[in-house]
């Protein structure tokens, strides 16, 4: 299904454009209905980038399952992909100490961010391991983790604000820890073959995350809550999450149930499919929008359905998003050359933006200039990914057959 990747590319470029006018656009553009817009538009990058996690996991599933792989084997694979995911997440944060504009790094914290980067690297040779030396990985694997829980403990004891930050959860860590929860439900649980199973038990997520931000203790750590779900005693603080599990997992199971409902489909997916789907959707999404007078009030009236109403909105959204991307395939080939090239796109856009690479810029553009400057990146960002999958792809390629053949 190569419109999946054309869909991250435009979650890609959704992500950039929002990250783009939020850094450098004046407080003077932040009002009027083209900001509005921008704002409905950059909201739909980070539920479509786990939707698309969903999916995959669906799809690397259905093509295990196949070719006759064991549903272990598919897991333990999945699992490792969603715990490389959620390292990147806390990797990115080493250089960015040393450069970035927000860096956390101070001479009292330099031994400790030595040691995680020393367990972070450990952890990413461990998962290039395990498939080829289960032992030898997994005591890698171990020891890795080790390291960065010590090194953040020993972080947090030098400066418990600057800790904060950097163990705050972002999207990456809601992906991965989505990633490996799915890995079970879709090929150990067999949810690949029951779709509405798993939009119902998105649904109960959404449901069950104002509940869970009451009843979890408070006493736990803030990293720790802070993956878990998004607590109205923490948001204060600088380590409050962006991207707690709760609800965001449902926008990755959602994209697990469709995901699998592709997968397992004996048609061809295409337009007669696509087409019913994102009416649907945009129906769904329309009916959920806070620009809606009775939706706005409803929510005022009965707070603990915000969760499940923006989930239903936002994958609303998603799903037209699909059949646009579907469209667009043939004819816009750069977006599937920029998805799938995203987790390297998303590190380096970042820098570009509110990074030191962008900083001169911040709050001084006027929207019209902050957009051009949005185009600037993602041009750069499509070079990257070229390059990327091109020549840099081509002499590892080269460098993996020397390897093989010494």
């Amino acid at each position: 299904m190569a419109f999946v990747d054309a869909h991250r590319g435009v979650a890609v470029l959704l992500m950039i454009l929002w990250h783009a006018v939020d850094a450098w656009a004046t407080q003077a553009a932040r009002t009027g209905a083209a900001w509005d817009l921008l704002r409905l538009l950059g909201g739909l990058a980070a539920p479509s980038f786990l939707f698309l996690a969903g999916v995959a996991v669906s799809l690397r599933a259905a093509a295990d399952d196949r070719r006759g792989r064991p549903a272990v084997a598919t897991i333990r694979a999945l699992v490792l992909r969603g715990l490389e995911v959620g390292l990147v997440g806390y990797a990115m944060r080493c250089p960015t100490w040393l450069f970035d504009r927000s860096g956390v790094l101070t001479p009292a914290t330099l031994a400790p961010a030595i040691l995680i980067a020393a367990g972070l690297t450990a952890s990413f040779v461990a998962i290039r391991r395990v498939e080829r030396a289960w032992r030898e990985g997994v005591g890698w694997l171990v020891g890795g983790l080790g390291l960065v829980v010590v090194g953040y403990v020993w972080f947090a004891a030098v400066d418990v604000d600057r800790a904060a930050r950097a163990t705050r959860a972002d999207v990456l860590h809601a992906i991965g820890l989505s990633i490996a929860i799915l890995s079970a439900l879709v090929a150990g649980a067999r949810l690949l073959h029951r779709p509405w199973t798993l939009l119902l038990t998105a649904l109960g997520c959404t449901l069950a995350t104002p509940a869970l931000a009451e009843a979890i203790p408070q006493h736990w750590p803030a990293p720790l809550v802070g993956l878990l779900v998004r607590v109205p005693e923490h948001t204060s603080v600088p380590g409050a999450p962006l991207f707690p599990l709760f609800p965001w997992i449902a926008y990755a199971m959602a994209g697990a149930a469709f995901g699998a409902r592709w997968a397992t489909s004996k048609d061809a997916i295409g337009w007669s499919t696509l087409v019913p789907t994102a009416a649907l959707g945009a129906a769904v999404a329309a009916l959920g929008s806070e620009w809606l007078e009775p939706t706005r009030a409803l929510l005022a009236e009965q707070p603990w359905l915000v969760p499940t109403v923006r989930w239903a909105h936002r994958v609303g959204w998603t799903l037209c998003l699909a059949l646009l991307s579907f469209g667009a395939l043939a004819r816009v080939r750069w977006l599937a050359t920029l998805g799938r090239s995203s987790l390297l796109v998303y590190v380096v856009h970042l820098e570009l933006t509110y990074g030191s690479g962008g900083q001169w810029l911040t709050d001084r553009l006027d929207l019209p200039v902050a957009l051009l400057g949005f185009a600037m990146v993602t041009f750069a960002m499509v070079g990257l990914a070229a390059l990327r999958q091109g020549p840099v792809e081509r002499w590892l390629a080269a460098r993996r057959r020397a390897a093989s053949s010494a």
